[in-house]
């Protein structure tokens, strides 16, 4: 399985992933991501990292994909991972391979959507073009893929690892691309030290030396204003797509902060 050919799974508009599709995707097993989550358990937030659907909710999803085989029928419950989810496997995982597909995954599956939508509004020409392009990408990879496979077939083995090192106070490239994602993806700095072990000054000055003060919607923190607008909408009814609309996030956002407000009891 690779991020082009993934079955979609969607919950309440946003795009997720189940255990066994993330594991072969990320090039592992199901035991390794469930043991991942179960070590850092107080890192990942319900409505924001995953979705657990148990009872009718499961039965329902059980019925919608029965011919897909992405759950096991005698299944009592199932967590389905969302773009946030998938990062802290990644970073959990920390292998080239995660990291990569982590990447393709964002790209062609968790926004394909809005990806999409923006190259419909172009012209069939450009169409056209932007198609033959990717259609090229995507067979370039895989002749890379394959000569890589055949390369590591006559390899000589390599030598046993050594064993890792502590943590260095420097930043590491892992962790500043690990920083650009999270606070991509509207995560406080608080959040992000949390998973890094670091301090919130030392995530603050890192992201300040590397210019993410950006006032894009997609990298902007929630402030006090926009949560009071959404807890309003929010008990009036309104749906995310418009209240996304009235304060200018993506649907995605204004879920996530929703889910984020309803845990700390504020909504």
């Amino acid at each position: 399985m690779t991020p082009t050919n993934i079955q979609v799974i969607e919950q309440q508009g946003v795009r997720v992933l189940t255990t066994a599709q993330l594991a072969e995707c990320y090039g592992t097993d199901t035991t390794t991501i469930k043991q991942n989550f179960n070590n850092n358990k107080r890192r990942y937030e319900e409505g924001k990292h995953y979705v657990l659907l148990k009872g009718a909710d499961l039965q329902a999803f059980k019925n919608e994909v029965e011919n897909f085989d992405l759950v096991k029928k005698n299944a009592s419950a199932l967590y389905l991972w969302t773009e946030r989810g998938a990062l802290l496997h990644a970073k959990s995982l920390n292998t080239d391979k995660a990291w990569e597909v982590y990447d393709q995954l964002v790209e062609t599956y968790f926004r394909a959507k809005k990806a999409q939508a923006a190259l419909n509004e172009l012209s069939p020409q450009l169409q056209f073009m932007i198609r033959m392009e990717t259609e090229q990408n995507a067979l370039k990879a895989k002749v890379a893929d394959i000569e890589q496979r055949l390369d590591s077939m006559t390899a000589e083995p390599e030598p046993d690892p050594e064993p890792p090192k502590a943590l260095p106070k420097k930043w590491s490239e892992r962790e500043t691309d690990y920083l650009r994602k999270a606070y991509a993806l509207g995560q406080t700095d608080t959040e992000i030290a949390a998973d890094l072990g670091r301090t919130e000054d030392s995530v603050k000055t890192k992201r300040w030396r590397i210019g993410l003060e950006s006032n894009d919607r997609n990298c902007r923190h929630w402030t006090m204003t926009e949560d009071k607008k959404l807890i309003k909408l929010a008990k009036l009814g309104v749906s995310c797509s418009d209240i996304a609309k009235t304060i200018g996030r993506s649907p995605e956002g204004v879920q996530q902060r929703k889910s984020r407000l309803k845990k700390t009891g504020r909504l």
